[in-house]
């Protein structure tokens, strides 16, 4: 069992820290607006199905390729063949389990999608000189929260989101992105929790891939993004303290009657 102690986490795994399970990550509390009976039976109860696909496997591909590349090894094993099945596949991925099966054309993507991060100055010159992969934990409002950062500097104050998205990177349409995906949610936690472990205010990136146009942007959460998405941390950690003290998990926020989130246009 994994214990996350307050503060700087070093050397913890993806899985090890996805497994723990007495802090309160982003997605947890995106899920808390949503419904929070979902919240209670995967994160309380510890009923969630493991779901994974080529997408999400491509994307974490990535991720390794341009924040740890020398885990690549360790962490996936590369299938020649184009389809993962059939005999061959299987016998493959027997010899190498425990690790994810990347196929020819996963790897052709992934190491193109990498490539254009490294080709893009503004990302290059942020992702250097800090640590990826990082997880802090701290506490927030008396309850137990949790960070794990693509790449942060903590000398000069910034945090790096990459993200990979099968839509175009530019402004407009990243900035739907930001309000459909609760991106601004993550954005305050991670700078929130960041202020609570370093003591010192951070700013928050996103390094964006595009998958259609293998384009790469670099954007920063402006203060009314902060603002927006701080809202919605103190609205998600009301609700879960609420429903923890009388033991009632609705399946949908309008039941529970926390604070209205403030109006506005999200701002990149």
């Amino acid at each position: 069992m994994i214990t996350l102690q307050s503060g700087i986490n070093r050397g913890l795994t993806n899985a090890e820290y996805h497994s723990e399970r007495d802090h309160l990550s982003s997605s947890n509390l995106k899920m808390l607006l949503q419904s929070p009976s979902q919240f209670h039976t995967e994160k309380i109860l510890g009923q969630k199905e493991v779901k994974t696909s080529p997408a999400l496997e491509l994307g974490s591909f990535v991720h390794t390729l341009v924040l740890e590349p020398d885990q690549v090894e360790v962490e996936y094993a590369m299938y020649e063949g184009w389809r993962k099945q059939g005999a061959d596949f299987e016998a493959f991925r027997e010899t190498n389990a425990g690790k994810v099966i990347i196929s020819q054309p996963q790897r052709h993507n992934g190491t193109r999608l990498a490539n254009t991060v490294k080709a893009c100055p503004p990302a290059l010159q942020l992702f250097t000189g800090g640590e990826a992969e990082l997880s802090l934990a701290t506490t927030l409002y008396g309850v137990q929260v949790k960070m794990r950062a693509d790449y942060i500097n903590p000398d000069a104050g910034y945090l790096v989101d990459l993200k990979t998205t099968r839509w175009p990177s530019s402004p407009d349409i990243f900035r739907r992105t930001v309000g459909e995906l609760g991106y601004e949610l993550s954005a305050s936690l991670y700078c929130e929790i960041a202020y609570q472990v370093y003591g010192k205010i951070f700013d928050y990136y996103w390094a964006v891939i595009s998958k259609t146009d293998y384009e790469c942007q670099v954007y920063k959460a402006s203060t009314h993004t902060l603002s927006n998405g701080s809202a919605m941390v103190s609205k998600a950690l009301v609700t879960y303290k609420k429903c923890l003290q009388n033991n009632n998990w609705p399946d949908t926020l309008d039941l529970v009657g926390t604070v209205d989130l403030p109006d506005g246009i999200v701002e990149i």
